[in-house]
């Protein structure tokens, strides 16, 4: 099983992160480097056009709480139609969905049909949606990789 930092240790990494490992007592630099060397699952979620790497790779989440990685990934997606398409007026007509509201009826139904499902899995699975937006296939996926939490304070915190 991976490890979660503790609320104190996220703190005494943080606490290095700002001013370094010179105030730290014998003590303290013993765990932080304990906590260093433990092996962590960090879960990203973002989206990309098919093909290329995300526009900003700042938009990209890292955690290492699947709870908040999953209502990260459902927020992208209920999200698509205004991200992917801005300033787009409905245009829907009686018989057909204009590409605006055709994008937000399918994203939110995959978050409703999805999602819902694996946000109660203890395991936590990768996920990856396709949506055509605008004549561009868009991809949402949330997805892990192991690292150690030395390589996650040092890649995805600030």
């Amino acid at each position: 099983m991976n490890y979660l930092p503790t609320h104190e240790e996220t703190v005494l990494a943080e606490r290095v992160a700002r001013y370094g490992i010179g105030d730290l007592n014998p003590g303290e630099l013993a765990a932080y480097t304990a906590i260093r060397s433990r092996t962590v699952t960090v879960w990203h979620v973002g989206s990309n056009e098919a093909g290329y790497l995300p526009n900003d790779p700042e938009s990209v989440t890292h955690t290492l709480n699947y709870p908040d990685a999953v209502a990260a990934y459902a927020d992208m997606l209920s999200s698509a139609a205004d991200d992917y398409l801005p300033g787009f007026e409905c245009a829907c007509t009686d018989t057909e969905l204009c590409e605006y509201c055709s994008t937000d009826a399918c994203a939110r139904g995959m978050v409703k049909d999805d999602v819902p499902f694996v946000s109660r899995s203890t395991a936590g699975r990768n996920l990856s949606h396709w949506i055509n937006i605008d004549s561009r296939r868009i991809e949402f996926w949330l997805t892990n990789e192991t690292m150690t939490y030395g390589a996650f304070i040092d890649g995805y915190t600030s």
